[in-house]
């Protein structure tokens, strides 16, 4: 390349990104292609782009699949009934935008959130993506069964004894809900996580608590629920956490049925001081504007309400009198930009 040309950035067309090649036999001898051998064709043909990718990164528009339930519920503005068809037909399979994106996770590539796209922009669904990946280093991928010890260890590193969840917690999270488990993983080592779940009704964070929020999981739930968010203490300087957390938002943004996302955190320096009441203490802000709490402002900054506290949320959570806070993120805000 002559000195002092721009490198060109790296594209693909709409609708031909995945050929899936490993899945013909399931395609010539008629079997279903299971979901689980898509999700692995995918990460493998975007660990191929991942070694040409370059400084300037990957460009893709992607058409997406949409689950049938939300087909038949638009079906006249969504056009996926045909053209699902006739792509699988040409065998190009396509994916569902959430799950596309997470599969370029999987292999070191993510979207620049700030310059993501998603179409259309006016309704509930996601049809078609733009995005530009960056080449990471590290990855993002879904938890399984065989992580929990490794997760425990994360437990122990990041939450004092009696707030820390035990193994069937984690193991419930898993099993029930895995698209919503995120493990960052850097070197073959995990380094940190982001637990969530899908419930129907806000209201029933007032009516539980921590030790019995999984039970509430239902899969088909419309808001998502953010319940914890770990990285290794001597790794937080790398601001992997708010990578790991704009993420799983991103994600949510393009999964079809999510209407909502919400979180009940807890104060960092609440037990600090002894003036103020936790009601008030959530709502102090620096002379710059930001939350005095160090949690709270994190979750501002990312673009979160603060809501209510949610008493008991924490029985054992002595530091911050057993409360809880109720956070709400806007959904689609990261990816409706014009």
């Amino acid at each position: 390349m002559p000195p002092g040309k721009r490198q060109p950035i790296p594209t693909t067309a709409m609708g031909s990104f995945c050929s899936y090649e490993d899945n013909l036999v399931e395609l010539e001898t008629g079997q279903s292609i299971t979901s689980a051998n898509m999700q692995q064709n995918l990460v493998e043909h975007f660990s191929r782009w991942a070694k040409t990718v370059g400084h300037y990164g990957l460009l893709v528009l992607e058409v997406h699949s949409m689950a049938p339930e939300f087909v038949s519920k638009y079906l006249d503005e969504a056009e996926n009934l045909h053209f699902d068809a006739y792509q699988a037909f040409s065998r190009q399979n396509l994916m569902e935008a959430h799950a596309f994106v997470r599969g370029a996770a999987e292999a070191g590539l993510f979207p620049i959130i700030a310059t993501a796209k998603r179409y259309p922009q006016t309704l509930s669904f996601t049809r078609i993506t733009l995005n530009h990946f960056e080449k990471r280093a590290y990855i993002i991928r879904c938890a399984n069964i065989d992580d929990l010890d490794l997760l425990l260890i994360l437990e122990q590193h990041c939450w004092p004894k009696p707030l820390r969840a035990s193994r069937q917690q984690i193991s419930k999270r898993i099993l029930q809900y895995p698209d919503g488990q995120l493990v960052i993983e850097q070197s073959g080592r995990i380094i940190g996580v982001v637990y969530s779940q899908r419930i129907n009704d806000i209201e029933l964070i007032h009516r539980c608590n921590i030790n019995q929020i999984e039970s509430h999981h239902q899969d088909e739930g419309t808001i998502l629920q953010l319940i914890t968010l770990n990285i290794l203490p001597e790794m937080q300087h790398q601001g992997l956490g708010d990578q790991l957390l704009e993420f799983i938002l991103h994600c949510a943004a393009l999964t079809n049925g999510i209407e909502n996302i919400i979180g009940v955190t807890r104060c960092r320096d609440f037990v600090k001081q002894n003036t103020l009441k936790i009601e008030n203490y959530i709502t102090q802000r620096s002379e710059n504007g930001f939350l005095t709490d160090p949690t709270l402002s994190f979750h501002e900054q990312h673009g979160a309400g603060i809501k209510s506290v949610v008493p008991g949320y924490r029985p054992t959570d002595m530091d911050n009198e057993g409360y809880g806070v109720l956070i709400e993120y806007p959904l689609r805000k990261k990816t409706e930009q014009t």
